[in-house]
């Protein structure tokens, strides 16, 4: 090999380990800024994270109203009206409060047309009542569907 080939890779080695040094110097020097930068910004975003859990926390649903909830899931599904819940749900049995059965009552998915229809069908083919019995009974201080809800039901009575 020539020397001037030698001397020409040597240079490029030079060359080559400096640009090197050049990197690892700028990661370290990212490094560093990045640790020192993040003291105050550190503690910006502790704070912020601080801040949103107790949002979080304030947001939350007390234990109670999702126990009323549950529980007025339940009377949904033994075809209750909504007031009979409410009434359910606030009574010496259950106990609850009225503004946990209010919640209750606001974030159940309960179709109350469908009750008073299972209720009217159950009392119409098993109990052998009239139509006209039936609609006073699920308007009564018993069952208290609306006039509505029962409309519906002995409309839709087969």
């Amino acid at each position: 090999m020539t020397e001037e080939k030698k001397t020409s890779k040597s240079q490029w080695r030079k060359y080559l380990v400096f640009a090197l040094i050049i990197v690892v110097l700028i990661l370290i020097l990212k490094s560093i800024d990045w640790n020192l930068k993040t003291t105050d910004e550190k503690i910006a975003e502790y704070k912020e994270e601080l801040q949103a859990i107790e949002e979080s926390k304030e947001n939350a649903v007390p234990q109670e109203y999702l126990n009323a909830l549950n529980k007025a899931g339940i009377y949904c599904w033994m075809w209750f009206s909504k007031w009979r819940i409410f009434d359910q749900l606030t009574s010496t049995v259950e106990w609850f409060t009225e503004d946990s059965t209010n919640y209750a009552i606001e974030n159940l998915e309960c179709d109350y047309q469908a009750n008073a229809l299972k209720t009217a069908e159950n009392y119409f083919k098993q109990m052998n009542m009239s139509k006209d019995w039936i609609k006073n009974q699920l308007t009564s201080n018993i069952e208290k569907f609306t006039e509505e809800e029962a409309q519906f039901a002995i409309d839709n009575l087969e």
